[in-house]
């Protein structure tokens, strides 16, 4: 169930970037790594061979701003944590001057993103989503005990 939450945090933040990217049109680089998720042995050995790897962040901006060669992000949802191959993925892009972080949500990473290229989240009215998220997403989340996600 957890996994289902991510996907819809991913669409719905795929969205949004999608509802912006004529005001910022290098947004259209932005991209989903469909790592994750269970699928049929018989696909995931193909998709190992060739080259999938376990951990690599889920959404990757490969634009450089500032001092940072691109934007590395790990999206969760609810509680979920990073596995042990997703840390090691967000550390070795940070030791290589990539921007990196764990967003808990879409708008955590749609803040994120916008901030990137040098926006503020106000001019896309993104702290007032954050509220609202934060409020709809509090009750849930005391509700729950955290797993790791492996």
């Amino acid at each position: 169930m957890a996994k289902q939450h991510e996907l819809i945090e991913q669409k719905t933040l795929f969205e949004f970037l999608a509802m912006i990217e004529g005001h910022e049109p290098l947004l259209q680089y932005i991209f989903h790594v469909p790592n994750g998720g269970h699928r049929h042995p018989a696909v995931a050995a193909q998709l190992k061979a060739a080259g999938v790897k376990r951990g690599v962040p889920d959404i990757l901006f490969p634009i450089p701003f500032d001092e940072y060669t691109g934007l590395a992000i790990e999206l969760k949802a609810g509680l979920n944590r990073t596995t042990k191959e997703q840390v090691v993925w967000l550390d070795v892009l940070e030791q290589y001057k990539w921007k990196t972080k764990v967003c808990y949500g879409w708008v955590d990473a749609a803040i994120l993103i916008v901030e990137y290229i040098g926006k503020s989240p106000e001019r896309y009215n993104l702290l007032i989503a954050k509220d609202a998220y934060v409020r709809q997403h509090t009750t849930k989340k005391t509700q729950k005990k955290p797993r790791n996600t492996n």
